[in-house]
Formats: structure tokens, C-alpha cells, sequence
């Protein structure tokens, strides 16, 4: 009898150890899981950034200028001749509803950074939001990259991968 009584003992407190163990392992996955989560659809996720572009009231196009037509309106990308970042500008029915700089110098932990060209640009998405790949060749090399930006206001968020 003390032998069973000494068994029951002994399975109780391995049944609660792995209990404890098995609540560790899934407190630990739902905190990874979460950062994960965090990291790719908050941030970047293991790219450069979250950037944004910045609003600016006032740009003369210059010849460098790219025309991508939208549903509605029009995407102007402008790789401009300086040494300053491109522009992207959104146009509808004629009348510019907003202007972006894409100077990340911005951005903490990238004030000596620049980007000085955005190549290949690529709608993705046209509708309220629009969705933009490309690569930019910038401080550190060439790297493709995306960008989702408001058609209402210019509310902007992009990411560098290389």
C-alpha cells in the first residue's frame, strides 16, 4: 500500500512538471508568435525600415519623370537630377492631391542615409490604398523594396529588403 501511495505521489509531481512544462512552451510560442507577428505587419519584419515618405507642398517635375496610370488619376515618379530623393506624386483628374519625399534621413538610426533613384516601379494594388514594389539604389547598395500609400492624404509607409 505505501508502494502505491509512494507511485500515486510520484506520477502527481510528474504530471504536474510537464503540465508546468507544456504551459512554458505555449506562454513562449504565443510571445514569439506575437513578436513575429509584430515585426512583418507593423515593421518590416528583418528589412530596412518602416519609412515614410514625407508630405511637401511644392515640386517642379523635372526630366527624369515617370507617368504610371492608375483606375483613377495618375502616379508621377520623379528620380530627380540632384543629389536629393525621389519624389512620388499623385495626380487626379488634373489636380495633385499630394506630394511625397522619400528622404529617410527621417528615420531614426538612418540620418546618413539617401535614396537616390527608385527603378522598376510596379503597381501592385490600385485601389484605396495603393501598393508599389520597386528597387532603390541607395546608401547601401541596391535593394528591392514596397510601399502602401493613403490616395486620400498620402499616408505612406515603405520598407527596403535586401
Amino acid at each position: 500500500m505505501a508502494c502505491i501511495m509512494m507511485m500515486n505521489k510520484i506520477v502527481k509531481k510528474t504530471l504536474i512538471g510537464i503540465t508546468i512544462i507544456i504551459a512554458i512552451g505555449v506562454i513562449g510560442y504565443t510571445i514569439l508568435h506575437g513578436i513575429v507577428w509584430y515585426q512583418f505587419n507593423v515593421g518590416c519584419g528583418m528589412d530596412d525600415g518602416p519609412f515614410k515618405a514625407i508630405k511637401i507642398e511644392n515640386h517642379l517635375i523635372t526630366d527624369n519623370h515617370k507617368i504610371y496610370k492608375l483606375k483613377k488619376g495618375e502616379l508621377i515618379l520623379d528620380n530627380r537630377n540632384d543629389s536629393l530623393s525621389p519624389i512620388i506624386l499623385y495626380k487626379e483628374k488634373g489636380k495633385i492631391e499630394w506630394i511625397l519625399d522619400t528622404d529617410v534621413r527621417n528615420t531614426k538610426g538612418y540620418e546618413t542615409c539617401r535614396i537616390s533613384s527608385i527603378n522598376d516601379l510596379k503597381i501592385i494594388n490600385d485601389s484605396n490604398k495603393i501598393e508599389i514594389e520597386f528597387y532603390a539604389v541607395w546608401t547601401y547598395g541596391a535593394e528591392s523594396g514596397w510601399m502602401k500609400i493613403d490616395k486620400n492624404g498620402g499616408d505612406n509607409k515603405f520598407c527596403l529588403s535586401w
